[in-house]
């Protein structure tokens, strides 16, 4: 699964079992003027929910970038306000009981 956008996320296999989601912004989402960004982040989200609904209900890229979107909500506030390090690496633990985790069983994301 590819997403083309502002972020740059992988998936990390932690030492201790669970995985991790690291998320950085890119170079080139980092350079843009902070009321750029927010627009361009906002135009990120609804491209990322128009490949979503494409993709069959029970894909599992649906269910990846399903995550992918979630996240992306969360930070599109603290974009919006030009409160957030675009410098620092973004980890979402996906242990057990991480509430990341339930989001990998279900796709509610879509509204």
């Amino acid at each position: 699964m590819r997403i083309d956008g502002p972020l740059n996320i992988g998936l990390v296999d932690e030492p201790g079992g669970g995985r991790s989601l690291h998320v950085d912004f890119t170079d080139v989402f980092r350079a843009l003027p902070a009321d750029r960004r927010a627009a361009v982040f906002r135009d990120y989200l609804r491209r990322l929910e128009t490949q979503i609904r494409a993709l069959p209900a029970d894909s599992r890229d649906r269910q990846g970038m399903a995550i992918i979107l979630q996240l992306a909500r969360e930070l599109l506030p603290p974009i919006e306000a030009d409160e957030i390090d675009l410098e620092e690496t973004i980890v979402v633990e996906m242990g057990g009981a991480a509430p990341l985790a339930e989001l990998l069983r279900t796709d509610d994301t879509l509204h």
